[in-house]
């Protein structure tokens, strides 16, 4: 689950490719449940008979075929039409499906990942989502937390877009001066690492090299920008961000200072309120020679 653009998708793919050989070295295959009427998503995913409805001039194995013994990958689950939620259902509980036009049921091997940009549960309260479904998808929730919300990840992620378009453009990509670190970092991105990918791209584009300057990016990434900010962290630490001055280690060390004033002094629940695991916390206190006591 997660925001449009936190990257599902992506992080579907990293799951498959992780998986044990016989399944990674299978199909991934992908359906858009939201891209199509229910009838052709339905053929889409069960395949059909020759002659099983009109325009069927030839059979079709579907996704649950092609998917193998690999990942069948549901887009966009929660627009998926509710008779054919059923079906699905059925599909996942038996490992069994038939192809449209026919009676003879075919084994279904594949895992099945699902992923939504809506609140199911809330849905399927509303009777607009199926609660038996929504129950059989949940065996392993993941969420992908949106952009604003993964600190530092950012500059790591924007790292990595130049990379790949100054790669392609035979350019060598320079580290972020402090005012595009800045930008960067003091954006909320509603489109996610999509919006990111696509704010870097642009970027690359304009400055025709690896060096990318504050001019290169769009207006609204300049419209949070001007003095000492008062920024508020997801976990409702405050910042106080000096713009030209403060880099992304001192907004860091900000963050844990005010966490563990905030915690008293607790790694572990200074830890929780940054959304860091406390080992992460014990090697950035190693990483900026930062002591603090237990409580």
């Amino acid at each position: 689950t997660g925001e449009t653009g936190v990257g599902k998708e992506v992080a579907s793919r990293q799951l498959h490719a992780l998986s044990a050989p016989d399944r990674a070295q299978q199909p991934f295959v992908t359906v858009d449940c939201n891209a199509l009427p229910g009838t052709l998503v339905e053929s889409m995913l069960f395949g059909h008979v020759k002659g099983a409805f009109t325009g069927a001039d030839r059979t079709s194995e579907g996704a649950f075929h092609d998917a193998g013994n690999g990942t069948l990958f549901l887009d966009e689950i929660g627009d998926m039409d509710l008779s054919l939620q059923g079906k699905l259902l059925r599909v996942l509980e038996s490992r069994t499906y038939q192809r449209v036009g026919a009676s003879e049921d075919l084994p279904f091997r594949a895992r099945t990942v699902a992923a939504t940009n809506r609140d199911l549960e809330a849905i399927a309260s509303r009777d607009e989502f199926r609660f038996d479904l929504f129950q059989r998808l949940s065996v392993f929730p993941i969420h992908i937390p949106p952009l604003r919300e993964r600190g530092e990840d950012v500059l790591l992620l924007a790292d990595h877009f130049v990379r790949t378009f100054t790669r392609r453009l035979g350019a060598q990509p320079e580290p972020f001066g402090p005012e595009v670190q800045e930008r960067l970092l003091g954006y909320d991105y509603p489109g996610n690492v999509r919006e990111l990918k696509n704010i870097l791209e642009r970027a690359v584009l304009l400055s025709e090299s690896g060096r990318i300057e504050a001019s290169h990016l769009p207006e609204r990434l300049h419209r949070t920008v001007g003095g000492p900010v008062a920024r508020v962290s997801p976990s409702g630490i405050p910042i106080d961000f000096i713009p030209g001055v403060d880099t992304l280690a001192t907004v860091e060390v900000k963050m844990i200072r005010h966490a563990l004033e905030r915690a008293d002094g607790s790694k572990t629940q200074a830890a929780r309120l940054l959304g860091i695991s406390r080992y992460q916390l014990l090697r950035r206190l190693e990483k900026h020679g930062l002591r603090s006591h237990e409580s």
